[in-house]
This record gives C-alpha cells, sequence and structure tokens, in this order.
C-alpha cells in the first residue's frame, strides 16, 4: 500500500537469477546462522546436566530425610531404654534400702538366723545378690557371724549345749573361716567332755550308792538269820580267831592279795567258821571298789592324755581347760568310789603338773589373761600341795613387772 509491492513470483525468479549467477551469502549471514546452530547444540547437554541435578539434589535430600529419621527413632529408643534403666535401678536402690533397714531391725532383736525367712543373715544375703560389691551387706554378715559365736561362747560359759550347738551351726554355714569360730568350736567339744564326765561320775555314784545299800541289806540279813555252831577248832597251827582277824587287818591294809591267800587258808582250817560270809564280802567288795576306781581313773588319764597329744603346743586349745575339769572330776568320782585308791593321789599331783605346764606357758608367752583363767580353775580344785598357789604369786609378780613403766622420770 504506497510502495512497490514484489510478488511470489518475482522473488522466486530473483532467488533463481541469484543462485544461477553464483552469488553467495555474506559473511555475517554465515556466522549468525553458525552461532544459531551452536547455541541449538548447546542447550541440549545443559538441560540434561540441569535434569541430573535435579535428580540428584532430589535423591540426596530423600537419603539425608530417611537418615535423619532413622537417627531419630534409635534416640528414641535408647531413651526409652535408659528410662526403663533408671526406673529399674531406682527400684533396686529402694529393695536394698528397706532390706538394709530390716536387717538391722533383726540384728537388734536378737533375729540374726532364725526364725527362717526372717532373719537378718537372709537379708544380707538378699542384698548381696540384688548388689554383689554391696559393702554394708558384706560387714553385716561379718558381724552377724562374729554375733553369732559370742552367743556361742556365752551358751558353752552357761553350759547350754543345745543353744551353743544352734548358733556354732549357723556361725559355721555363715563363716567357715572366722579363726573365732575354730577357738568356740574347741571350747564347745571340751564342755561335751566336761558333762559326759558329770554324767559318768554321777552314774558311778549312783551305782556305788546301790552297792552300799545291798551291802547293809545283806548284813542286817546275816545279823537276823540263826547262828552256826561252830565246828570244833583245829589244835593245829593257827586257831580260826587268829586267822579272821590277820585277813579283817589286811582288808583294811588294802593288801587283797594276801587277804584272800589268808582267808584261803581259814576255809581250809575251819570251813564253818562263822565270820568266814563276812569275810568273804568285805574282801570282794574292797576289791570290786578298787576295780570300779580304777577304771574311771583309766578313763580320766585317757581323756587328759588324748589333749595332751592334740595338734600345737598343749594349753593353746580352748578346749584344753574343758578337758582338764572334765579329767578333776572323774578324778573325783573315783575316789568317791574308794576313798583309798593310791591311785587317787597320783594322778591329782599329774593334773596339777598338766595345769603348772599351761600357766606357765602362757605367762612366758605374756597371755597373763590365759594363765589367770587356767589358775583361777586350779585354786578351786585344792591339790594336796601348795604349788599352785605359789605359782599364783609368781604370775602377778611377771604381770607386773611387764606392765610397770620403765625409764627415767
Amino acid at each position: 500500500k504506497g510502495g512497490t509491492q514484489v510478488t511470489s513470483a518475482e522473488h522466486a525468479k530473483k532467488l533463481a537469477a541469484a543462485v544461477k549467477l553464483g552469488k553467495k551469502p555474506g559473511k555475517t549471514a554465515v556466522r549468525r546462522g553458525a552461532k544459531a546452530k551452536q547455541e541449538e547444540s548447546s542447550k541440549v547437554p545443559a538441560i540434561a546436566i540441569a535434569v541430573i541435578l535435579i535428580g540428584l539434589l532430589g535423591g540426596g535430600g530423600w537419603y539425608f530425610y530417611q537418615q535423619q529419621q532413622a537417627e531419630q527413632f534409635e534416640l528414641a529408643k535408647q531413651q526409652k531404654i535408659d528410662a526403663e534403666i533408671t526406673k529399674e535401678r531406682e527400684r533396686q536402690e529402694g529393695k536394698v534400702s528397706e532390706l538394709l533397714a530390716a536387717a538391722k531391725q533383726d540384728v537388734d532383736e536378737g533375729r540374726l538366723a532364725q526364725p527362717t525367712g526372717n532373719n537378718a543373715i537372709e537379708k544380707f544375703q538378699q542384698v548381696l545378690a540384688i548388689a554383689p560389691n554391696n559393702v554394708i551387706a558384706k560387714r553385716g554378715l561379718v558381724s552377724t557371724g562374729d554375733k553369732l559365736i559370742l552367743m556361742a561362747d556365752k551358751a558353752i560359759a552357761a553350759k547350754d549345749t543345745d543353744t551353743a550347738q544352734k548358733y556354732l551351726k549357723a556361725a559355721q554355714a555363715l563363716a567357715p573361716n572366722n579363726i573365732s569360730l575354730d577357738v568356740t568350736r574347741r571350747a564347745f567339744t571340751g564342755l561335751l567332755d566336761e558333762i559326759a564326765a558329770d554324767k559318768k561320775s554321777a552314774q558311778l555314784a549312783k551305782e556305788q550308792a546301790q552297792r552300799m545299800a545291798d551291802q547293809k541289806r545283806l548284813a542286817a540279813q546275816r545279823a537276823s538269820a540263826p547262828k552256826q555252831v561252830a565246828a570244833p577248832r583245829s589244835t593245829v597251827g593257827k586257831n580260826s580267831a587268829v586267822y579272821a582277824r590277820e585277813v579283817a587287818s589286811l582288808i583294811r591294809q588294802r593288801e587283797y592279795d594276801k587277804a584272800d591267800a589268808e582267808l584261803e587258808k581259814l576255809k581250809k582250817s575251819d570251813p564253818n567258821y562263822v565270820e568266814i560270809p563276812l569275810l568273804e564280802n568285805q574282801l570282794f567288795s574292797g576289791l570290786d571298789r578298787l576295780d570300779q576306781s580304777n577304771a574311771v581313773l583309766d578313763e580320766a588319764q585317757s581323756l587328759v592324755d588324748t589333749e595332751y597329744k592334740k595338734p600345737g603346743v598343749f594349753g593353746s586349745n580352748r578346749s584344753t581347760l574343758g578337758a582338764l575339769k572334765a579329767t578333776y572330776t572323774m578324778i573325783q568320782a573315783a575316789r568317791g568310789i574308794d576313798p583309798g585308791n593310791p591311785r587317787v593321789s597320783d594322778q591329782l599331783l599329774s593334773l596339777e603338773d598338766k595345769y603348772i605346764l599351761v600357766v606357765e606357758m602362757h605367762s612366758n608367752n605374756k597371755d597373763y589373761g590365759d594363765a589367770e583363767e587356767f589358775l583361777k580353775d586350779a585354786i578351786k580344785m585344792r591339790f594336796p600341795d601348795d604349788r599352785i598357789e605359789k605359782l599364783q604369786d609368781k604370775v602377778k609378780a611377771m604381770k607386773f613387772k611387764s606392765t610397770r613403766p620403765t625409764g627415767i622420770f
């Protein structure tokens, strides 16, 4: 409109003419085409890289998110476990405190090992089952063991064997390696020996009383029996009265073998002599008392010999004092059966020697408490000489000298 219009046909003709004439495009047009192609080709890798980066960033974010979620889950799980552990620990600590308080009350009220299910030992052991390193429970068991041994010692002093045995059994189960336990066990053995000796002595005394009663009854029966008419006495050698007096004298002198021989002569010379039965009774009674008394003395000697042969120094065992006491009791029982038995005095002096040996041993070791314990017991026994009294003065002097302050003031 207002300008020159170029038709399509004309335009085509011009292009054809240009091609035909060999006219080339300009440099500017070539550069623009190359640049367009380069820009077009560079767009493809850029888009691909962008797509890859977006994928990587998206995947990494998802992985990071998942990792964070897993860590939070594990943290929550651990916190729950920690809370449960804390709760259980607090529960156990509360239980331990409760058991320790109850155990202390049991100790204060004397429930050391009994009754079953409600005593200090079981509660301390329950604490250690929960907390094996609990120092209070460990010390409590040691202290309880010491108390059991102490109570056993008191029962032994009171001669209550049943109670002593009960406490010893509990202490043995609780603290078998306690040094004091061995000492108390030996003392208990000594007590049992002493009680056995007392029972033996009582039995022998009972038997002696029965024999004496039988002898009195027999004598009364003979006194009430009709008198026998004596046969004509022999005119050869001694007469019957002389034989009878000699037999009776020998019996009093305890020369039983000689008395028996003279009695046999009397029986041969005058078989019907009226005093023969009485002399026989006196002779047999004397022999029987002597045999009974010697049997007890043999047992007493065996008891002290057994104690003397025990391992260690004689007198160092706690059972020694009980054995010496029991030996003395048995010697006195033998004296009660046969007061004239010469072995009684000999064994008393031998027993006194043992006491002196033990007292001197303890004094030389400066164990004056043990020395005085044996001395106190020996003095009660009233031995036939004064050696124990002199030894007592000697021990007192040694003790005084050892405790007297030294140095120049």
